[in-house]
């Protein structure tokens, strides 16, 4: 599966993180048959009905910020019938303490919180999105509220240091229906709801099947503690303040063909950034079976005021809401850092009207190899977002898999530059029965303080190298 995303640079290397803590699920993959991966194509190899699942443990030597730890996680996934559970166990143990020394033996960010503790629960799922009733609990992965125009591929994983417990939950009815995101359940910052109604399934008793296929719906979501800024001369000593960054849209879609081969639905979302901007979406999706495989093609325009961002609550949103960009008309100076997204939009100056276009393939191929891709570019300079994805089978005992996220660059020249990406590779080899080796590459995102006191994330690479075992059952 390879996801490209497209949105803002600079948190390019958050896309490593990504993958390092959230996309690849941290040092404990449990059921690697059945660990939820990022994108929206379901698992390579979908649990079957009945109890099934996998238990993997790993003992793996890696680099996490200045100290080298060693890090020992047993889990679990279970799967009866609709049922999916995942369960983990990690610790990760301070074998090389450099400066600042004296920290505890253990990595005591990962259990300094009350929502820490509940990471041992990786998730709880019911169901499949478009079934007739989902909820997931737990690690979001690539979530996304209707056409993912305000809320799209949203992963709640991205802080390393701050544990999440999400939900999503979608109800689909044949004459409408419902779905409702949070990013975690104790704390409630994030919150974003979708209703659509079928009119003339629900005012008529035979109506025309194309005229049934057409649905209505509209959204609202918000970040209810977004933080933002009063001034760069605000002392270390000052809470950084907050608001509400909320989004209200109206869609509409028509399943114009459905087989059990094939799928076109044209849509369209008018939405509206608070009093702030607006932006209009115009798409068709393109789902297409055959040969055990299977294709999702997404193609869309986008016209956008100037101070609207499209799929405002994306991959990248948890770093982005801290830190997002430089604001422009103090771009040279010294010292001019990266500002919460929704201070940005609200000072930024010089941003205009612009268009563009937003495409994305997923490709899930024998329901072996996924491959994916989304790709997104605007008129002016520092427009363009891409993000990819592939995982590959295993191949005489090598199994290779890699994530790569880029934002808010210009022109392809730039397109791999890994200074301002996210990256993450990883590679596993079985030389011995259920045992493997294993080893991962990620940039790591960390909370830390800018030179005015504020809150922002600074990036690290991190590796780790190790062993394993794995069984299915």
């Amino acid at each position: 599966m390879l996801g490209i995303s497209l949105t803002q640079g600079r948190y390019a290397r958050t896309a490593r993180f990504l993958a390092g803590a959230g996309l690849f699920l941290c040092v404990l993959s449990a059921g690697p048959a059945f660990a939820q991966a990022p994108g929206t194509v379901p698992p390579l190899e979908p649990a079957p009905s009945g109890l099934t699942g996998g238990v993997e443990g790993m003992l793996t030597f890696g680099k996490f910020s200045e100290d080298y730890f060693l890090s020992v996680g047993v889990g679990t996934t279970l799967a009866f019938s609709d049922f999916m559970v995942g369960i983990q166990a990690p610790l990760k143990i301070r074998v090389i303490d450099n400066k600042p020394d004296g920290q505890p033996w253990y990595r005591e960010e990962d259990w300094d919180e009350p929502s820490d503790w509940t990471r041992i629960l990786r998730f709880f799922q019911y169901g499949q999105p478009h079934d007739l009733f989902y909820l997931r609990l737990g690690e979001l992965v690539s979530s996304t509220i209707g056409h993912g125009t305000i809320v799209g591929r949203y992963y709640n994983t991205l802080e390393l240091d701050h544990y999440h417990t999400g939900l999503s939950t979608k109800l689909n009815l044949e004459q409408g229906g419902a779905e409702v995101l949070t990013n975690d359940i104790l704390v409630w910052n994030l919150v974003a709801a979708r209703g659509y109604v079928r009119p003339f399934l629900l005012a008529m008793e035979d109506p025309n099947p194309i005229l049934g296929k057409l649905a209505v719906g509209t959204t609202f979501a918000a970040d209810f503690l977004a933080p933002t800024r009063v001034s760069t001369e605000t002392t270390p000593e000052e809470k950084q303040p907050t608001d509400v960054a909320w989004f209200t849209g109206i869609d509409l879609e028509l399943e114009a063909v459905r087989t059990p081969s094939y799928a076109l639905t044209p849509y369209t979302d008018l939405n509206f950034f608070a009093t702030r901007g607006t932006g209009w979406h115009v798409g068709v999706l393109n789902e297409l079976s055959a040969l055990k495989s299977t294709f999702e093609l997404r193609l869309e325009y986008r016209l956008l005021s100037s101070r609207y961002a499209p799929s405002y609550f994306n991959t990248l949103y948890d770093i982005e809401r801290v830190a997002f960009l430089p604001l422009p008309q103090f771009d040279g100076a010294a010292d001019n850092p990266a500002v919460p997204k929704q201070f940005y939009f609200q000072e930024a100056e010089g941003l205009k009207l612009r268009n563009g276009f937003y495409g994305e393939l997923f490709a899930n191929v024998l329901g072996l190899v996924g491959l994916g891709g989304i790709y997104e570019d605007y008129q002016g300079a520092d427009n363009a977002s891409v993000t990819m994805r592939a995982d590959l089978p295993e191949i005489a005992g090598i199994k290779l898999a890699a994530y790569y996220t880029r934002r808010n660059f210009d022109g392809f020249s730039e397109l791999f530059s890994l200074d301002d990406a996210l990256l993450v590779a990883e590679g596993r080899y079985r030389f011995f029965g259920p045992m493997f080796a294993y080893g991962i590459y990620s940039i790591t995102w960390q909370e830390t303080t800018d030179s005015d006191g504020f809150k922002t994330y600074e990036s690290d690479d991190s590796f780790q190298a190790g062993v394993g075992a794995s069984f299915s059952f």
